[in-house]
């Protein structure tokens, strides 16, 4: 009967082994499986992570990329401004300098041709034609003299009576001027009296 117990209690020490090794593997593999599934869940995390920084980075270089362009792109229609300026400044520079070594041939031209008219202030030239008359001096002979000349003088007289105060702006006289002018008149009524001596 020791023997039964014994093998009995063998019995049902192995079956409990059997069925704590059981259970123990059930549970490694549940574990394990738990553990997979976590290794997976995390793997397809740090996929998907590595993924959306890759795409964000990706997202980002494709924006630097963009401004970078943007950037390039402005310097050069900058720069191809500066040199349209510039070449536009060098034309017009050009062209005034041209201008001026024309003007200075067409100057020094003239200069040293005879004068194809008549000059006022240079009695040499007055045998040349002028404004329309063979000569400077028949154009003087026709008009009583220089009507420009006549002209000036008039102007002249004329301002220096205004700031003497004897004639008003418009031409009217002054008070001073109407007395000046009765004292000329008077002068020469004296003068009409006047018989010199023979």
């Amino acid at each position: 009967m020791k023997r039964t117990i014994v093998s009995s209690l063998a019995l049902v020490t192995i079956s409990l082994l059997l069925f704590g090794c059981s259970s123990n593997n059930k549970s490694k593999d549940t574990s394990s499986k738990d553990a997979k599934s976590e290794k997976i869940a995390s793997s397809k995390k740090a996929a998907s992570e590595s993924k959306a920084k890759e795409s964000s980075k990706k997202k980002a270089e494709s924006k630097s990329k963009a401004k970078a362009s943007s950037i390039a792109k402005a310097q050069s229609e900058s720069k191809a401004s500066s040199e349209a300026l510039a070449q536009s400044q060098a034309e017009s520079a050009k062209q005034a300098s041209s201008q001026q070594a024309q003007t200075a041939q067409q100057s020094q031209a003239s200069s040293q041709a005879t004068p194809q008219q008549a000059n006022p202030a240079d009695e040499s030239t007055w045998n040349l034609p002028y404004k329309g008359y063979s000569s400077y001096n028949a154009y003087i002979q026709a008009n009583n003299g220089d009507p420009d000349i006549q002209k000036e003088t008039a102007d002249k007289q004329t301002q220096w009576a205004i700031d003497k105060g004897i004639m008003n702006p418009d031409g009217s006289l002054t008070e001073k001027g109407k007395q000046q002018e009765q004292a000329v008149d008077e002068d020469s009524e004296d003068m009409d009296d006047y018989v010199p001596n023979p």
